[in-house]
């Protein structure tokens, strides 16, 4: 995942630091969303999916609560 937080890390810092507003045409945006979901879910195997049984609640927990802490903004 590095691949992926890295980019999305460096966009945050430029949205919040600079006075740069970054845009992606739809195509390229929808595009990349299809690939990321292609390897992710690619890497998504019943061995990733056992390891994760341990934290499934606080996965469904964290959830619910961006999803309020989203209706407030």
């Amino acid at each position: 995942m590095p691949w992926l937080l890295d980019p999305l890390f460096a966009v945050l810092l430029m949205q919040l630091f600079t006075p740069v507003s970054l845009k992606w045409h739809s195509r390229f945006r929808n595009g990349g969303l299809v690939e990321a979901g292609d390897t992710i879910g690619y890497a998504f195997t019943l061995q990733a999916l056992q390891g994760m049984e341990q934290y499934f609640l606080a996965m469904i927990v964290i959830n619910i609560a961006f999803f309020f802490l989203r209706q407030l903004i």
